[in-house]
């Protein structure tokens, strides 16, 4: 590619140099002298290094080769300016070219140097400041010190991210020298290669493998997310050398913020993830040496002849002991982890998190949630160095990230024996490995974020052995370990609890206070009345179903002010109104608390004669003996903060709206909470960041997920989502539906209440639509088994009463708007996607599958608004959409969530996540601008201000910028439509119909467009997004190539986004071009904050 198009020529400078070359000096070039300061014309070459192939994250070989603008300017031996030139609307995807007639002036010893996208990416560097230090006669020297900052510091999840790449280089000959000498007639006469631009990006990869062994059978890791710490937030265009800053650092995670980024690759044989990293070259705050785990040195053991650390490697992560020999609520821990002893403070890093979890030489399932710290740096092993490199001190005390570098780390892992180690003695294999670690012996029950229910058992013999419980939540995490001597009275346990109820060391204090979010019926201490209707016998609840929860009044988890009582409270159960509703238990029934549960049933297996513990059906004192129990989970959402409240019940009416808005920016999108029955020995490491339990049970909740940014200050409200679907597929049905509440695109809660009848006498059952058999968890009786009812089953009845309110609807089923956003949103709601590629995509064939909102297509619930998930973001109604679903009449369903809104405020919807406000753009266009904000950084990529590269609707260049605007008052052409979708697609540099600056919307942008703002919209006009299909060379639709041709891409027409045919069949039956004439809503991204 060649140049010609000069955007900038300073005049009063090529005046200056013109009237010096009357001086009629030369310059001295080794061999000869060239006259100085005559005006000359240069050819300049330039070529970018190719790269691989692109991941969600990490941008394609075109992307990271391509040239949008260039600015090349030469110095003279002495530093000052020789000529410049800056070049705009150049789009070089092939990554090399010749920049024609560059004006420079003629003399021995010059310095050219060629700077490519300024402007275009990340950076404050802009091509209007480079042309500004130009025509301010600049000097070599100042342009060394030239600096680029990112341009939005808020948005540190995108810094990781390229849309465009700003490059630089110099011109050097073959032997390496940048002296460069322009003789009088244009010819550079040391010159013989094209000027070689660098990224100032450094690329990491990193690759995560598994190594099964005999102690580590059939090993997985299931990977969550990572984050990076000490992100450089600018560099110098000019390479520099170590230990320079000037635009500071950023976290993901610290004390304030906490944003985490999701892997590109979660496959078993390929879990990796990429970004990118300004160059950051950092000396050690402490230099590692050989001599460290030799005899006699800090890490050696006499004791056993060997150092206490695998390899010198391993002490890149080692952080300092700090308050050493406090009182610690967590039972093994001594001391805190503080700065990290040998890696520079500012040394970037990576933490990434997942479930390890393997079958251990006793058979047993061991689960492991950890995390892995890893500190950049140009370690590793090579050709030479082989196997050994993790002792060679210049690599391992390396924490340099170079720029145009490509780094990648492969991390194997081979169990949890460094975490065990940790736990167990005081000798690191591998500090920077943390986690909690899980030797399941009995059950782990993975539930979603909805109230759940779980069945289960534990034997009298367990019980007696003694067992401990253990936590770990966004709050806190502890242990509170069996002690038999706090159940002793002179030397034995008493039959009564009473005379131990007030026993301090057998309660909680406020420091392990969260752990009430799960609570135990014992089934054979909740008595049933007779309910004919409902086929239910009088008597206890049996051993193989469910209870039923007796509302929330049967706990006593004390008050705000006061710890709960050691063995429960006094129960409750609701009596009812009358021979016609006499409640579902005859009689109060006592919840527990976990503390409070295995403090019961320990009195409980002292006593020969307790009636709780059954064997083959019958009551037994036999240690073979089990006692069913039925857990009951809260949603994971708070309204009280358990480390400063000892408990708040679920129908509080006085909640702070403090807490309201501030608990659920806490928990959202994070760890899965821990809760664990254990065996004796459960503890922490030494600091306190690891433990090891032998678990008999473990309840892990999975958290609620939103593509809301919780980190936006301004955000108040917002929804979420559960993770996965127990029923699976349901029925739409035909329900007939109350009309108390409206219908709406927006709001699923308002449309779900319409489950309540509206009649004075009629009234909605519990017990009529869940199903309690012991394996039915999440099922509907007969009746309600449809979509409609599916998410009462997500909720519960809090006062027990078996009659639904509309107080006890949280989790509701999702409007058509909100299934809509949830694919604005999907990258930020990675484990709760509505079309999940590893079950519908199969080598070459993927499976159609269509999701159902609560928002009525034609007025009618039985033809419900649907998502044609497989296409991301088309939708339809149902009636139309049921001969293309992979399921047929059955279709997927999402229940979602309020976050910061009371339950009484059933017209309230959530904040919107996008804003729309007016502006011009230098005054030039009438503008509208949407901002995304507070849509999660993981929805939202890099800034650009050039062309978006191709993409289709699941590529990350398919997300929004965090702010852009659209024109409003033109649509292009102005002359109307006239190209195809295709050309515009193939060819926007070429063929582009927007104005300088501006470009094609892809297809979310498209969306936010015509829900946000529809007035910008009509009927009668196809309007394009650069957003191709990605399953367009997938069955079914290549089977179906007959039927319409290829399904390229999406444009929108009429109302509805829509899959473009490549062909359709005319009157006569025969295939004809059938690709749309498009007009466009031209936008640019906006940058600053």
């Amino acid at each position: 590619m060649k140049l010609k198009h000069l955007l900038y020529i300073s005049l009063g400078m090529a005046i200056s140099l013109f009237t010096a070359c009357t001086d009629n000096e030369f310059a001295e070039s080794g061999t000869h002298y060239i006259e100085e300061g005559i005006p000359v014309s240069v050819d300049l070459k330039y070529g970018v290094e190719e790269s691989r192939q692109a991941t969600r994250s990490a941008q394609d070989a075109t992307v990271e080769q391509t040239v949008n603008r260039l600015f090349a300017i030469a110095f003279y031996a002495d530093g000052s300016i020789s000529g410049y030139g800056a070049y705009d609307a150049v789009n070089n995807a092939e990554g090399q070219g010749t920049i024609n007639d560059f004006p420079m002036h003629s003399g021995a010893n010059q310095q050219i140097f060629i700077v490519a996208n300024p402007g275009t990416g990340m950076g404050t560097l802009t091509m209007d400041q480079l042309v500004a230090f130009a025509v301010g006669n600049g000097t070599l020297d100042d342009f060394k010190q030239l600096y680029s900052a990112f341009n939005d510091t808020d948005n540190i999840g995108t810094n990781v991210e390229r849309m465009s790449f700003l490059m630089f280089g110099q011109m050097v000959n073959q032997s390496g020298t940048s002296a460069m000498n322009v003789e009088t007639d244009g010819t550079i006469s040391n010159y013989s290669k094209a000027v070689e631009l660098e990224r100032v990006d450094a690329r990491i990869t990193f690759k995560i493998k598994v190594q099964s062994d005999a102690s580590h059978q059939d090993m997985t890791f299931i990977p969550r997310y990572y984050q990076v710490n000490n992100i450089p937030a600018g560099t110098y265009l000019y390479p520099q050398e170590n230990d320079y800053v000037d635009a500071g650092y950023q976290n993901m995670k610290d004390e304030t913020v906490s944003i985490t980024k999701n892997f590109d690759g979660t496959e078993t044989d390929n879990m990796y993830f990429e970004f990118y990293l300004l160059e950051n070259r950092l000396q050690p705050t402490q230099t590692l040496s050989m001599s460290m785990i030799e005899s006699g040195g800090q890490y050696w053991d006499n004791s056993s002849s060997t150092p206490t650390v695998q390899n010198l490697y391993a002490l890149r992560e080692k952080r300092q002991a700090i308050n050493e020999g406090q009182n610690f609520d967590k039972p093994g821990q001594e001391y805190e982890l503080g700065d990290y002893i040998y890696a520079p403070k500012n040394g970037a890093y990576v933490i990434f998190s997942g479930t390890l979890t393997y079958r251990n030489e006793n058979n047993d399932m061991v689960y492991a949630n950890t995390s892995y710290t890893v500190h950049l740096g140009s370690t590793g092993n090579s050709i030479d160095n082989g196997s050994t490199w993790y002792n060679e001190e210049d690599l391992v005390n390396n924490y340099d990230t170079e720029r145009n570098t490509h780094y990648t780390y492969t991390v194997t892992l081979t169990g949890v024996n460094s975490i065990q180690v940790e736990v167990e003695n005081d000798r690191e294999k591998r500090p920077g490995v943390e986690g909690d670690v899980v030797v399941a012996q009995g059950e782990v029950e993975d539930l979603d974020a909805h109230y759940g229910r779980v069945l289960f058992t534990l034997t009298r013999g367990e019980i007696l052995a003694g067992l401990s419980w253990a936590i770990r939540t966004p709050f806190q995490q502890g242990i509170k370990v069996f002690n038999r001597e706090n159940y002793l009275v002179d030397g034995n346990i008493p039959a009564d609890e009473s005379s131990l109820a007030d026993r301090e060391a057998l309660k909680t204090g406020i420091s392990l206070n969260d752990y009430k979010w799960v609570q135990f019926v014992i089934n054979a201490e909740a008595n049933r009345n007779r309910n004919w209707n409902e086929g239910i016998s009088a008597g206890v609840v049996p051993d193989d179903e469910f209870a039923k929860y007796p509302g929330h009044e049967a706990y006593d988890g004390g008050t705000e002010q006061t710890a709960a009582p050691a063995f429960g409270g006094n129960g409750y159960h609701y009596e009812g109104s009358g021979w016609s509703n006499n409640g579902y238990y005859s009689e109060d029934v006592v919840m527990y608390d976990v503390n409070q549960l295995l403090n019961h049933l320990y009195m409980e297996a002292n006593k020969s004669d307790s009636e709780i513990f059954h064997l083959n059906g019958r009551q037994s004192p036999s240690d073979d003996a089990s006692v069913a129990i039925t857990a009951f989970i809260d949603e994971y959402v708070y309204i009280y903060d358990p480390t400063q409240v000892f408990y708040r019940p679920p129908m509080s009416e006085d909640v702070p709206e403090n807490d309201l808005v501030s608990l659920w920016k806490k928990v959202v999108n994070g760890e899965n909470r821990l809760l664990h029955i254990c065996k004796e020995g459960a503890e922490y490491s030494p600091d306190g960041n690891s433990s090891w339990a032998n678990s008999v049970m473990t309840f892990s909740q999975r958290p609620i997920y939103t593509f809301y940014n919780p980190n936006a200050s301004g955000i108040t409200t917002a929804w979420g989502t559960e993770s996965k679907n127990e029923t699976g597929k349901l029925e739409v049905g035909a329900p007939s539906l109350s009309s108390q509440h409206s219908n709406t695109m927006d709001n699923g809660r308002e449309n779900t209440l319409n489950i309540i009848p509206s009649g004075w006498s009629d009234e909605l059952k519990w017990s009529a639509v869940l199903n309690r058999d012991g394996d039915a968890f999440g099922k509907l009786k007969s009746g309600y088994n449809n979509i409609w009812y599916a998410c009462l089953g997500r909720n519960r009845d809090l006062n027990g009463d078996d009659i639904v309110q509309e107080d006890e609807i949280r989790w509701y089923l999702a409007s058509i708007d909100q299934l809509t956003d949830l694919w604005i949103g999907e990258e930020a709601v990675p484990n709760a996607k509505l079309y999940d590629e590893s079950l519908y995509v199969s080598g070459n064939r993927i499976e159609r599958s269509h999701v159902a909102s609560s928002s009525y297509y034609n007025g009618a619930a039985s033809n419900p608004w649907v998502i044609w998930a497989e296409e991301g973001a088309s939708r339809g109604d149902k009636n139309a959409s049921q001969g293309s679903n992979g399921s047929g009449s059955k279709y997927d369903y999402r229940c979602v969530r309020n976050l910061g809104i009371g339950l009484e405020n059933i017209d309230e919807s959530p904040e919107d996540y996008a804003t729309v406000s007016t502006s011009s753009w230098n005054g030039r266009y009438q503008e509208q601008i949407i901002e995304v904000s507070d849509l999660s950084s993981e929805a939202r990529r890099a800034y650009t201000s050039g062309y978006l590269p191709a993409n289709s609707e699941r590529s990350y260049n398919n997300r929004p910028y965090q702010k852009f605007a659209v024109i409003i008052n033109n649509l292009y052409p102005t002359s109307g439509a006239t190209t195809r979708w295709n050309v515009y697609y193939e060819n926007e540099e070429e063929y582009t119909p927007c104005p300088a600056g501006y470009r094609i919307p892809n297809q979310r942008e498209l969306m936010l467009l015509y829900t946000r703002i529809p007035s910008l919209f009509n009927s009668d006009t196809d309007y394009m997004t650069k957003t191709e299909f990605s399953f367009k060379d997938y069955a079914p639709y290549t089977t179906e190539a007959d039927q319409h041709g290829e399904r390229i891409g999406f444009s929108y027409a009429g109302g509805n986004l829509y899959l473009i045919s490549s062909k359709a069949k005319n009157n006569y039956g025969q295939l004809v071009d059938n690709i749309p004439v498009v007009r466009v809503r031209c936008v640019r991204d906006v940058a600053g904050n």
